[in-house]
C-alpha cells in the first residue's frame, strides 16, 4: 500500500502522462484514477479541483526544467552545447509515447486553465526565455553567435518556435523535425 506522498507523487506522474499526450481537458479525475489505481476521491483528497492538479503539475514540471537547466549549465561549457542539450531534453520528451511538453501543450488550451494556473504557466515560459537569453548573451559576448537585437526577444522567438516544432513533430510522429527545426535556427545566429 501507497503512502499519500508516494500516491501524489503517482497521480501527478500519470497526470503529467495524460496531459502531454491527451492534453489537460481530455482526461477526468476518474481517468486518472484508474491510471493509478486508485478512487477518484483519493485524488481529491490531495488534489480537490483538477485546477489544485494543473498547478501541481506546472510547478513540478517548472522545477523539473530548473534542475534540467543547471545541469546543462554545469555539464556544457559552450553556447553550442547548452542549446543542443536543451533540444535534446525536449527530443527525449516526443520520443517518449509523441508527448508534448508539458506546459506547450497547457499553452494551447489555455483559455480554459484558471488564473493560478496561467500564472504558473507563464512563470514557465519567462523561466525558459531567461534562461535562453543568458544563453544567447553569453553567446554573442564570447563571439559564438552574432545577431541583431535583444538576447530577450530573441529567445522568445525561439523558444516559440522550438515549441511549435515539437507540435509539428508531434503531428508527423517525427522527432527529428524538432532537431532540424532547431539546428536551422541555431545556425542563423552562428558567428562567421
Amino acid at each position: 500500500m501507497m503512502n499519500q506522498s508516494e500516491t501524489r507523487e503517482k497521480v501527478l506522474a500519470a497526470a503529467e502522462r495524460l496531459c502531454q499526450t491527451r492534453g489537460y481537458n481530455g482526461f477526468s479525475f476518474r481517468d486518472l484514477a484508474e491510471l493509478v489505481g486508485i478512487r477518484s476521491a483519493s485524488i481529491h483528497y490531495h488534489f480537490p479541483a483538477k485546477a489544485d492538479l494543473g498547478k501541481a503539475l506546472i510547478i513540478r514540471y517548472r522545477q523539473k526544467m530548473e534542475t534540467i537547466l543547471l545541469e546543462i549549465d554545469r555539464r556544457e561549457s559552450t553556447v553550442a552545447g547548452r542549446f543542443k542539450r536543451f533540444i535534446a531534453t525536449l527530443r527525449e520528451i516526443l520520443k517518449d509515447e509523441n508527448r508534448m511538453c508539458l506546459c506547450g501543450i497547457l499553452a494551447a488550451e489555455a483559455g480554459t486553465l484558471s488564473p493560478e494556473m496561467k500564472a504558473e504557466l507563464r512563470r514557465f515560459f519567462d523561466e525558459c526565455e531567461a534562461w535562453l537569453a543568458a544563453q544567447l548573451l553569453v553567446g554573442r559576448q564570447r563571439g559564438e553567435l552574432a545577431f541583431a537585437g535583444s538576447p530577450t526577444t530573441a529567445a522568445r522567438t525561439m523558444f516559440g518556435a522550438v515549441e511549435g516544432a515539437m507540435i509539428a513533430s508531434r503531428a508527423f510522429n517525427d522527432d527529428s523535425r524538432l532537431v532540424e527545426s532547431a539546428n536551422w535556427m541555431f545556425a542563423q545566429m552562428a558567428a562567421t
